[in-house]
């Protein structure tokens, strides 16, 4: 639709993984910017959330149009960051939460590491795809982390809802005063689970057209270090319960029994019993994660 402006992004005889990559970076810069000034404008911070996952989306969709070149795995991949792109801001916009926009700058560099893999895929003027099982197993584990990783989002969002007008549970009440409540029972942080294994299955399915670019791998690891380590992710949330919730025997508890990255609850409770030490080191127990 938008392959007219392909010579204009690009010089005769190249291939331009550069230009679509700067190209991306400007729609994502461009998108946040003006979800950052509409919500200044109209005094609502959840426009400037919500600008996230539809730059994301944008940057792939637009690089799509514009290179002109609809193979199966391109079309797949775009679709599969569209939605996820969609649900995010859709659920960004409905939380409202206050953010402060200093961080925009780490926003734009982890939108950019989304959306690099599938970018350089559009880029190519020609694929080997095959209906495999290998093919299809990650085209239907993406698919998958978006709707787990999403119901991960409403239900928390429920019990933050039902206790919006009431009081938390308090110290002596079984109840624990955080989320344990469907997917959030296997382990702590399941949305940010599906969220690393989204973007890994979606690098694995770009990856036979992007082979000749091994550095695209540093983008999937970059956002799973990013969730793990860097303020914002787990690493911060856990800190900030730690603080809040320390002297509550019943978050404790699910502290103790429910895994933080890993839905994996039974094999990490026998795993404690049996060797402790090595469940805390696989199940990415860090020692920051316990830290004040």
């Amino acid at each position: 639709m938008l392959h007219f402006l392909h010579p204009w992004v690009v010089k005769a005889g190249r291939q331009g993984k550069e230009e679509y990559a700067l190209l991306a970076l400007a729609i994502i810069v461009g998108i946040q910017l003006l979800g950052c000034v509409a919500s200044t404008r109209s005094h609502a911070t959840r426009l400037f959330e919500a600008s996230s996952g539809i730059s994301v989306a944008g940057a792939c969709l637009f690089t799509l149009l514009i290179r002109g070149t609809y193979f199966p795995r391109q079309i797949i991949s775009t679709l599969l960051v569209c939605a996820w792109g969609i649900r995010l801001s859709r659920f960004l916009y409905a939380r409202n939460k206050k953010i402060e926009r200093h961080n925009i700058l780490a926003r734009i560099c982890w939108s950019l590491l989304c959306a690099l893999p599938v970018v350089i895929a559009n880029t190519k003027q020609m694929e080997m795809y095959r209906a495999t099982l290998i093919e299809m197993f990650w085209i239907v584990t993406a698919a998958v982390a978006i709707g787990l990783e999403d119901a991960a989002d409403v239900q928390k969002l429920r019990w933050h809802a039902h206790y919006a007008d009431i009081q938390r549970p308090g110290k002596s009440e079984q109840v624990a005063p955080v989320c344990t409540d469907g997917l959030w029972a296997y382990c702590r942080h399941p949305n940010l689970f599906f969220e690393c294994l989204f973007w890994w299955s979606v690098f694995f399915l770009v990856l036979p057209t992007t082979n000749t670019e091994r550095y695209l791998i540093i983008c999937p690891i970059l956002l799973t270090c990013g969730i793990l380590v860097l303020p914002g992710g787990i690493m911060t949330q856990e800190t900030q319960r730690n603080k809040d919730y320390e002297f509550y025997p019943s978050y404790q508890h699910y502290k103790k029994t429910t895994p933080v990255f890993f839905p994996m609850k039974a094999v990490h409770n026998i795993m404690m019993q049996i060797a402790p030490h090595a469940a805390e080191t696989l199940c990415l127990e860090l020692t920051m994660y316990n830290t004040l």
